[in-house]
């Protein structure tokens, strides 16, 4: 390919070097004109390129700019960077939303139309003009299926639904966020059900979207599981919001914590198409927060039904058996006065008494195991009444003690939590400069990278 350049064709390029003492050079504006030239006279059309977002940055303009990078076994193979100019980013954004359910996100493979375009000062960059989300469609549905194979194939897709779940539940672990607007409907729902049922909620905070997600769900498991004994049930809640950001609910390792959560886990996550990957492997999956509430309230209520309807049970047995009994009686007195006049005489008396005898002794064991039955539930109340009160005693001090751990409630006091890569960083020593953090306030988390870092405490 022959290209033009304003001072010649390329193949005179060395008349246009300057000398200096044998030496010959270009300026760098010179340098990095003649490769844009090269660059858009190789590529003069758009080109469509796949790669996984490595990083994604909107400004205050609203522009957007990529790290687009290609990987080969974790290990990069390719990187580059993109930028969208707002307008094709807000329609792109929207459509790939709209189509996929899923955001433009870090760590997303996708297929970008794109023309190569060189600053001198800025470099090589991909100006994206368009992204096909059936591609990354197609690319996550492959890593779905691939999971629920995997999951499958260990045997871990039906392990907690194999758990058997209490009758009653009334000890319940929350993994949600506090701000969450679901979490909020789910207790008011069962605080205020119609029956008077009492219920004790324990929240463990969690992201339930987005990049940290995933991590910080397993974390909230990995601390209720500290105090499973507590608890009749996990319940993971996500509610309202829209379909995006929900890819950390198809993650291979918050599904396998699941699965081998040692009590049932529900879950009421809003999806509103498809099952997620730890909806197949919960104990039991319903759509809302309030589902899940509703769910909780009508078993109590099926119980409830079940002990007045065995209470009833008993007492018409009971009945049923006195009546049969009266009847033997009549028809075992007719038979006697049947017998002959001599022997009624001669034995009138013995079996007049023996007659009263057996009657009474049946009246009588009848009202004994009356009796027996209501002591025993009267004592199965009061026994259920008793645990109940020390168990919500106990619940109560073990929530004051959680409220009082709960990281919100130190947010507020003005400290604030820093993560590197998800884990929580406790020593300066622990990153270095160039690294991105992430740092938790009581409204909102900052995103920085760190210039310095010194070791040691200053008093």
């Amino acid at each position: 390919m022959e290209v033009e350049f304003p001072f010649g064709k390329m193949e005179h390029l060395d008349s246009f070097f300057a000398s200096d003492k044998d030496v010959q050079y270009l300026t760098l504006s010179q340098l990095t004109y003649l490769v844009k030239v090269c660059l858009e006279g190789f590529f003069p059309d758009e080109v469509w390129v796949v790669a996984e977002i490595a990083a994604l940055k909107v400004s205050r303009n609203g522009h957007c700019f990529l790290e687009l990078v290609e990987k080969e076994d974790e290990a990069l193979k390719a990187k580059m960077e993109a930028l969208m100019w707002r307008d094709n980013f807000n329609r792109i954004r929207a459509f790939f939303e709209e189509t996929t359910g899923e955001t433009l996100r870090e760590g997303l493979k996708v297929l970008l139309l794109g023309r190569l375009i060189f600053h001198s000062v800025h470099g090589l960059r991909l100006e994206v003009v368009d992204i096909d989300p059936r591609f990354s469609l197609g690319e996550m549905m492959r890593r779905r299926n691939e999971v629920v194979a995997c999951l499958a194939k260990e045997g871990l897709l039906e392990k907690n639904a194999s758990l058997l779940l209490p009758p009653v539940i009334q000890r319940i672990a929350v993994v949600s966020s506090p701000q969450a607007a679901g979490w909020g409907d789910f207790v008011h729902h069962l605080q205020g059900n119609a029956f008077g049922y009492r219920f004790l909620c324990c929240l463990f905070p969690a992201f339930v979207q987005g990049e940290e997600a995933e991590v910080s769900l397993i974390r909230a498991l990995e601390e209720v599981e500290r105090r499973v004994d507590y608890f009749d049930v996990a319940v993971i809640i996500r509610g309202g919001g829209s379909r995006t950001d929900l890819s950390s609910f198809d993650s291979y390792t918050l599904a396998k914590k699941v699965a081998n959560f040692p009590i049932p886990v529900i879950t009421g996550i809003g999806h509103q198409r498809d099952r997620s990957v730890l909806d197949m492997v919960a104990h039991t999956s319903l759509k809302t927060p309030t589902a899940v509430a509703e769910f909780i309230i009508g078993r109590a209520r099926d119980f409830e039904l079940f002990l007045l309807d065995l209470e009833k049970r008993v007492k018409r047995n009971a009945e049923s058996f006195l009546e049969q009994t009266e009847v033997r009686l009549e028809l075992l007195k007719e038979r006697l006065v049947r017998l002959g006049e001599r022997d009624v005489g001669k034995n009138h008396y013995l079996l007049k008494e023996n007659f009263r005898a057996v009657k009474t002794l049946s009246v009588n064991v009848l009202e004994d195991k009356t009796r027996l039955l209501r002591d025993f539930i009267q004592r199965v109340r009061y026994a259920s009444k008793t645990r109940w009160r020390e168990f919500w005693q106990q619940m109560e001090h073990s929530e004051n003690l959680v409220r009082l751990l709960d990281p919100q409630n130190a947010l507020k006091r003005g400290y604030s939590i820093t993560f590197l890569e998800g884990k929580i960083i406790k020593y300066a020593g622990e990153v270095t400069p160039g690294q991105r953090i992430e740092t938790w306030l009581f409204d909102g988390k900052l995103m920085s990278r760190v210039e310095e870092s010194h070791e040691g405490r200053e008093n």
